[in-house]
């Protein structure tokens, strides 16, 4: 039997949350739920894929803005070299913009120019690409417009109007839904206006309230009541789209 629900971006191995992380595995097999790990940095890449391949689940590896002040470009330049060596990768990212974080000019464009590295990355590997964007959508669609992804682009804790939400899709991308999306009224009207077909759902934890993967039960029920479908029916619709873009998905 397959899983019942699939949250498709999480960070359990997040060491912060390593006291719960028995538990909340326990609770995600007890609901049936399946997850997708993303890595942010490369201090955590290889206890991302530990957990991953033990519990039989995808991940993915990528650099995450937050963390790209840190990094000299020849740093960067040697990291995204190296995930080529991992073979079993499921997909590239988590990378993108944060413009809400980074005001510098030079920042902003640094992030715009590594996710398109990252872009390229992904295609060569044929693998999906996840993107964190943060008030940065004016910034990286024109550069997605003008080429536009071969591989399948998940934009991760999606918040947006419908305008972006119908460009993001018709880039092929789909828009993965997290507990802040509910509390956002512009995105809601995007999501009502868009439908199911380019949706998944995401925890994005664990939350600061300790919530893991089976919180995306919780979220597929809201956006039932906002499209006016049963809760099976959105958790049916997002988990195929899951396994579209994870394939490693379908055979749990």
């Amino acid at each position: 039997m397959g899983p019942a629900a699939v949250d498709a971006h999480c960070h359990l191995h997040d060491p912060a949350f390593a006291d719960a992380l028995p538990a909340l595995l326990q609770e995600a097999r007890r609901a049936r739920v399946a997850w997708v790990l993303s890595a942010t940095d490369p201090s955590s890449w290889q206890a991302t894929a530990e957990l991953a391949r033990r519990e039989g689940m995808p991940y993915t590896l990528g650099l995450h803005p937050w963390w790209l002040r840190e990094l000299s470009d020849d740093d960067v330049d040697h990291h995204l070299k190296a995930l080529g060596d991992w073979s079993d990768l499921h997909g590239i990212g988590e990378s993108g913009v944060d413009f809400l974080r980074d005001t510098d000019p030079h920042d902003r464009q640094r992030s715009l120019d590594l996710t398109m590295v990252h872009l390229d990355i992904a295609e060569a590997r044929g693998l999906p690409l996840v993107l964190h964007c943060v008030r940065g959508w004016h910034g990286l669609h024109p550069l997605l417009k003008a080429r536009p992804p071969e591989v399948p682009v998940m934009l991760h804790g999606f918040i947006g109007s419908a305008d972006q939400a119908r460009q993001a899709i018709d880039l092929g991308c789909v828009l993965s839904v997290g507990p802040t999306a509910l509390r956002s009224p512009k995105t809601l009207d995007a999501l009502r206006a868009v439908g199911s077909a380019h949706v998944l759902l995401e925890s994005d934890g664990p939350t600061r309230r300790g919530e893991g993967p089976t919180i995306v039960l919780s979220i597929a029920e809201a956006l039932g009541r906002l499209w006016g479908v049963d809760t099976h029916e959105v958790l049916e619709r997002t988990r195929t789209t899951a396994a579209r873009l994870f394939p490693a998905l379908s055979s749990r």
